[in-house]
């Protein structure tokens, strides 16, 4: 909870997936008292990321490396081609 006030003052987001039943409705408690975003409780991981993305600075992308993610591949400044789908605009996602 410490860490949700943390987050919550800095302005950042946390988001949690494949959380148990018990985990998910303290979590959802925590949406109530708005310490988590309506968009903080995800199935799984490839919806994690997508969420998280959504947040991200792009400037920070522009100038990343990395690009660990298939997500990473739709940032400005990447020189990696992607097979982008045309019907969602996005490329396929690949299970880590």
């Amino acid at each position: 909870e410490g860490i949700l006030h943390l987050a919550k003052r800095e302005n950042k987001k946390v988001i949690f997936t494949r959380a148990n039943t018990q985990v998910s409705r303290m979590l959802e408690d925590f949406q109530e008292e708005e310490l988590l975003g309506s968009d903080a409780i995800v199935t799984n991981t490839d919806e994690a990321i997508r969420t998280a993305m959504v947040y991200m600075n792009p400037s920070i992308c522009s100038t990343c490396t990395s690009r660990v993610f298939s997500e990473c591949a739709m940032q400005p400044d990447n020189s990696r081609s992607t097979n982008i789908n045309p019907d969602t605009n996005k490329p396929p996602i690949t299970p880590l």
